[in-house]
């Protein structure tokens, strides 16, 4: 080797974002926070999953899903929003991306905030059993419930006890991470929003009531 190791290291790395580890899951995706037009006020757009999915039937969530190689996250959740609620790219206009979140597989889930413009209901029934509008004026004035969930870590059957002090009493530590929920009414059907979804609504909802004029009112 022609020069210190530290130096390659400075090199390659020095100036580049620190890495979240954690990270690096199979099932990263990108979700779309859709706005459509309604009289002088806005509704957010919500999709119930189609029940003979695989994978979280019957779920409600927001357009949106696992990112191809490739592809950018706002990539991702603009063809997932194409795809699902039969638009075109032209009726989709991205206006910022807003949060990333890390599951607890390590997942990357980002989300962007877009206005659909003319939107008239489509979907795909091969994804989706429904969508329904949840006026934003309503969810910014609604305080979602909290429910804590307690997490703990359950060892293999084959974790080698003895490299670690205390060996099968050692004193793992769990953790608690809240839940949180969303419950919209309409026409004597209720939607419960909870989960990720939820997760990700809450922050946007935060982000409008300390950024948004009058978004508290």
């Amino acid at each position: 080797m022609s020069k210190d190791i530290t130096e390659y290291m400075r090199e390659s790395w020095a100036g580049k974002e620190p890495v979240l580890l954690g990270r690096g899951g199979i099932h990263n995706a990108a979700v779309m926070i859709a706005l459509v037009k309604n009289g002088e006020d806005y509704d957010v757009l919500f999709e119930k999953r189609a029940e003979d999915l695989d994978r979280q039937p019957g779920e409600i969530c927001f357009p949106g899903g696992a990112m191809e190689p490739g592809e950018t996250p706002e990539e991702a959740a603009v063809r997932e929003t194409m795809e699902e609620l039969l638009v075109r790219r032209e009726q989709i206009r991205v206006i910022a991306p807003l949060n990333e979140m890390v599951t607890i597989s390590g997942d990357d889930i980002f989300s962007f905030l877009a206005v659909i413009d003319d939107y008239e209901g489509t979907f795909s029934r091969d994804e989706v059993g429904e969508v329904f509008r949840v006026p934003l004026s309503w969810l910014l004035a609604q305080e979602p419930l909290g429910a804590d969930v307690e997490q703990t870590t359950i060892p293999s059957e084959d974790f080698p006890y003895d490299r670690i002090p205390g060996g099968r009493n050692y004193p793992w530590r769990s953790s608690r991470r809240t839940i949180w929920f969303y419950r919209w009414e309409k026409d004597g059907r209720i939607y419960d929003i909870w989960g990720f979804t939820a997760h990700m609504l809450r922050a946007f909802i935060k982000r409008c009531h300390s950024e948004i004029p009058g978004a508290n009112q």
